[in-house]
């Protein structure tokens, strides 16, 4: 994961948990799992706010740039 320039990695998980510890430079965060959407889509809460995230396998990630995002035109 990539935020405001920084990788960050996210540890391996129990995902039917609805709670995450994260440690970023030494300092723990807990993030709490509101739910999976459609496909890979995740929402979490931290901090009193709720996020929507993308969660891929390596692979599946590396495989992005042969999957375009098809915009839709309107005529």
């Amino acid at each position: 994961m990539n935020i405001n320039g920084k990788e960050l990695r996210v540890p391996d998980w129990d995902m039917r948990k609805l709670v995450v510890s994260l440690e970023v430079d030494g300092e723990t965060f807990i993030l709490q799992i509101h739910g999976r959407g459609k496909g890979p889509v995740w929402t979490i809460g931290f901090q009193g706010a709720t996020y929507k995230f993308k969660l891929l396998s390596p692979y599946t990630e590396s495989l992005l740039h042969l999957m375009p995002i098809h915009k839709t035109v309107r005529i």
